[in-house]
């Protein structure tokens, strides 16, 4: 897409994702090997705009290219893996839920 990206989707995020996905292909049967590429960071709901970390992944770009297919798919896929690894939470209907507790706890560290 030709879209513009959030100015929020700085080189500062897209590294803090890697790091919390352990540079790691976030796609379970991925063979790419850790640390050995650059992962691309993918957006959960095809939205550039929307750079909150519970909307975005680690994935190789060989990985990274299918997900642009079956979208829904993908985003279900994601946001379940995210919620499970890290506890996020969305609704029903694929949006984000942001605990503003978590938020303020997470700024005075």
């Amino acid at each position: 897409s030709f879209e513009p990206y959030d100015s929020k989707f700085s080189r500062v995020l897209k590294q803090q994702i890697r790091e919390r996905d352990n540079h790691t292909c976030q796609i379970p049967a991925c063979s790419a090997l850790e640390n050995e590429i650059q992962h691309d960071i993918h957006h959960i709901d095809y939205n550039k705009l929307n750079s909150f970390p519970q909307n975005l992944v680690c994935l190789c770009s060989k990985c990274h290219s299918p997900t642009n297919q079956n979208r829904q798919h993908w985003t279900v896929f994601f946001q379940s893996m995210l919620k499970e690894q890290y506890g996020y939470q969305y609704t029903e209907d694929q949006k984000i839920i942001i605990d503003f507790d978590k938020v303020i706890e997470n700024g005075k560290n």
